[in-house]
């Protein structure tokens, strides 16, 4: 077979399924009010023990000798008992001005021996509890239950409808001029895909992967602004990038820092008026082993950390409960222990936002999900 040495997403996007995963696209939502809700997806499995590392903890040290950092080594001290990754220097200017709040040890519903980044991210954008997953996106099912909402409608700037924002809500396709070229890890998905493809293999070796940089995520994040600024008030992206098999040490700060430059380039552009009524959400589908791998990475896991980012949030916290990482407080033995449903999380903040009722939110947007008014993250 023969293929172009430079492949374009949309090349890529017409010929390969459109579920794949590592896709970044904005979406968009109108609805009446002033308060806004930004969420990024962090595809890939982002490891929340590296994002926001507990300190002085021996257990981590003893399992990630390669991987756990010390203040030393440029980890910032957030309240004593964790620590921020260095290549989220960025936002600690955030945190320190309390807009900024992480949830630790939290994770959908979704668990299984052998994580697979379908499933979860279907689970996470559908707000399923477990089970088959729902054709539709609790995002999209959200704007049903905003009172007082007139015209509603979904605008997918990527010309593909992701499932967040999928539902009976009208949507909008319209093309996006800065959709990026293939990243590194979306070419080593198409290279598992076509493993058996000899001629595939053969062509993707020359295709030359273009990263993602910081300052096209900063112009992603302009966009943001200018639709927020205007009629949008719901708005959904994906950051590629967290799923860090190997040479995590050496990976991994490239997705966080450009997670940290999403969060600010949005805080700057936006003005502070609309700023003090956004309120951005970054989750991920599952964490990562707390045991490094022999090859310097870390393996699919259970729970991750949420980051909540917003002018009028009550940040400067890390919620949640910690389990632990001996040995007997690991989940299967393996993962950080999830002791939080990241659904509650979100329904918190479409509460918070939108004023869409506890009951809608446990039966129509999340269904079976019992919010509690006893809440911690119905207080940020």
């Amino acid at each position: 077979m023969t293929m172009a040495l430079t492949m374009t997403r949309r090349v890529f996007l017409g010929a390969a399924a459109t579920t794949l995963p590592l896709i970044s696209r904005p979406l968009f939502a109108a609805v009446p009010g002033d308060n806004r809700l930004v969420v990024l997806l962090l595809r890939g499995g982002m490891d929340g023990l590296s994002l926001v590392q507990p300190l002085e903890d021996p257990s981590l040290e003893a399992l990630r000798p390669d991987l756990a950092l010390t203040l030393g080594d440029g980890l910032m001290d957030l309240d004593v008992a964790f620590g921020l990754h260095p290549a989220a220097r960025p936002l600690l200017s955030l945190w320190q001005a309390r807009e900024l709040a992480f949830v630790h040890a939290t994770a959908s519903p979704y668990r299984s021996a052998t994580p697979q980044h379908f499933e979860a991210q279907d689970m996470l954008e559908a707000g399923e509890a477990r089970g088959s997953t729902l054709p539709t996106g609790w995002l999209n099912r959200a704007l049903s239950s905003i009172p007082r909402a007139g015209a509603r409608k979904a605008d997918n700037l990527d010309g593909l409808q992701g499932l967040l924002l999928t539902g009976p809500n009208d949507g909008m396709v319209t093309s996006h001029p800065q959709i990026p070229p293939l990243g590194v890890d979306e070419i080593a998905l198409l290279a598992q895909l076509y493993r058996s493809d000899p001629g595939f293999q053969e062509a993707l070796r020359d295709v030359r992967p273009a990263q993602q940089t910081d300052d096209w995520v900063a112009g992603v994040m302009g966009m943001v602004a200018e639709r927020l600024s205007a009629d949008a008030r719901l708005a959904s992206l994906s950051l590629p990038g967290f799923d860090t098999h190997a040479d995590q040490a050496v990976l991994l700060p490239t997705p966080i820092s450009q997670l940290s430059t999403a969060i600010v380039a949005l805080r700057s552009a936006l003005a502070p008026a609309v700023w003090a009524s956004t309120v951005v959400l970054a989750i991920t589908e599952f964490g990562r082993t707390v045991a490094q791998n022999a090859g310097g990475g870390t393996d699919h896991g259970t729970a991750s950390v949420a980051l909540v980012a917003g002018g009028t949030i009550a940040g400067g916290r890390i919620l949640g409960n910690w389990p632990g990482l001996s040995p007997d407080q690991l989940y299967a033995g393996r993962d950080l222990m999830p002791t939080s449903d990241v659904r509650a999380l979100a329904a918190a903040l479409l509460h918070r936002q939108f004023d869409i009722s506890l009951t809608n939110l446990g039966t129509r947007v999340f269904p079976g999900l019992d919010l509690g008014a006893g809440s911690d993250f119905l207080s940020l």
